[in-house]
């Protein structure tokens, strides 16, 4: 570490003065010295040895006098080597105290880094790159943190203009700013993120310290509420069609159900299939395509079940049937979940190689029951690309089936009582004898048959409402007692 350039002004000044006063300190002794050794020798030595004395003693006193100086001269060295090193020891002190706070902040600052779950991206705002990320930033984005640190915000940016307007939007109001964006992984994934940024200054400097939150669970948990919602809300409406309508807008009825959802499960094309009583054919009664889809259902007709023997079986067991076409059969087989059968057995090689053959990628049947007996199935295709069909799928296809199968099978009922009703008028007017089917209470006629009409001459309208005296030559109370009592079952039969 280097020394204060006053520290060296210090030592210099103290070397002078030690060098200084050695010599004076050597030049006093030497001269006191000399003036002893001369006055002793001038008072016991005659003249003319005199001058050979002073030379010896002048000799002498040299060497005294550098030894003196040399030793005086090594005090103050080592004098001044302790100086020297106490105010090493002086300036080093608050300078390794400073690198050892330095040291701590970093330390806490690497602390606080690692201890944050969240991402964090410290950005150059001038430059848009990354000048150090926090050990959670490595495992979100794949990047390890060499990587990172001087990569540019668009690496990992789906909406580069986006973030470029945050960073700039910071820098200048110099407030937290949250918005969520697109971001990109290391892989390629693209992820929804939110993300928090705010400016810090610090030496002068502005960075931009962002923090980021991977939000594709709480995106999926949105996902599915507002799938749920809207879910109730389209079996609401089905149901609700179906129970305010006659069962003879049935069709209409069953046409607006597909649509409403096919379209909500986003497929291409939803459909109804009816199974014959005899269980040998199968015909498409309803379709809906998306535009631009081709329709199937004239082609479809009088199918024969054999062709779909495997499917078939799984939907008389009640199990909604996957069958890959040219779509990943093994991607199904893996989502599937249990929640549907997918073909995928040498058994179901006719229905994949139907499907593969008209261009379709994956095929979902859900069965329809009545009274617990496959009567149809609901059908929806993938035909543009490949489609996994989800648990959510699964329920919405399996409600709408449901009512839709009621509404068939109140339809048939219908259809059954017509027909009985039709039957029964049929052999009501091909009865010879005059049919009059009269009110208990009012004696009143509420319908008559044809040979009624033909032998009193009366039209239908005529003759319906009125009392059964109108038919009598006299009214006959009597007769009306036995009237009412055959109505009422007392006998079996009268004259009149």
């Amino acid at each position: 570490m280097r020394l204060h350039y006053k520290t060296f002004i210090f030592l210099g000044g103290i070397l002078a003065l030690s060098l200084t006063s050695s010599w004076f300190v050597s030049n006093t002794i030497y001269e006191t010295i000399a003036e002893h050794s001369t006055s002793v020798t001038s008072q016991a030595l005659d003249s003319r040895s005199l001058t050979a004395n002073m030379e010896k003693t002048d000799n002498l006193n040299k060497k005294v006098s550098r030894h003196i100086f040399i030793v005086t001269l090594s005090l103050n060295l080592f004098g001044l080597t302790l100086l020297l090193l106490y105010a090493n020891h002086a300036i080093k002190d608050p300078l390794h105290a400073q690198a050892a706070l330095e040291h701590k902040h970093k330390e806490r600052y690497h602390d606080i880094l690692y201890a944050i779950n969240d991402a964090m991206l410290i950005v150059d705002p001038d430059s848009s790159m990354f000048i150090d990320v926090n050990p959670a930033a490595e495992r979100l984005y794949g990047f390890s943190r060499e990587e990172m640190i001087g990569m540019h915000t668009n690496n990992i940016s789906v909406n580069p203009e986006r973030t470029k307007a945050m960073i700039s939007s910071a820098v200048k109001d110099g407030t937290g700013i949250a918005h969520e964006n697109d971001h990109r992984k290391k892989d390629g994934t693209v992820f929804p993120v939110e993300v928090s940024i705010n400016r810090i200054i610090t030496q002068n400097k502005t960075f931009i310290v962002g923090f980021v939150r991977d939000i594709t669970e709480r995106e999926c948990t949105q996902k599915m509420l507002r799938n749920r919602i809207e879910l109730e809300s389209i079996i609401s409406a089905i149901s609700g069609t179906f129970a305010r309508h006659d069962v003879t807008m049935i069709e209409a009825d069953i046409n607006l159900a597909l649509s409403t959802i096919g379209r909500f499960s986003r497929t291409d094309r939803a459909y109804v299939f009816s199974i014959a009583n005899d269980k040998n054919y199968m015909a498409n009664t309803h379709e809906w395509c998306q535009r631009g889809i081709e329709a199937q259902m004239q082609s479809l007709q009088n199918v024969p079940t054999a062709n779909f023997a495997w499917s078939i079986r799984a939907l008389t067991r009640g199990s909604p049937v996957c069958i890959p076409g040219i779509g990943d059969t093994a991607r199904h087989q893996r989502e599937s979940k249990d929640i549907y059968m997918v073909a995928t057995g040498p058994d179901s090689s006719r229905e994949r190689g139907f499907i593969a053959s008209i261009g379709i990628h994956s095929v979902l049947l859900v069965p329809l029951l009545s009274a617990g007996r496959l009567s149809g199935f609901m059908g929806f295709d993938a035909v543009k690309t490949d489609k996994l069909w989800s648990q959510e799928d699964i329920n919405l296809l399996r409600l709408a089936a449901e009512i839709i199968s009621g509404a068939m099978e109140r339809r048939r009922a219908h259809l059954a009582i017509s027909e009985s009703e039709d039957r029964v008028q049929r052999i009501y007017s091909s009865i010879n004898d005059s049919i009059f089917v009269v009110d208990a209470e009012t004696k009143m006629i509420t319908d008559v048959n044809d040979a009624a009409i033909r032998t009193y001459g009366y039209q239908h309208d005529e003759i319906v409402g009125k009392h059964t005296n109108t038919l009598r030559a006299e009214p006959d109370l009597d007769a009306d007692r036995r009237v009412g009592d055959w109505l009422v079952g007392k006998t079996d039969f009268h004259e009149d």
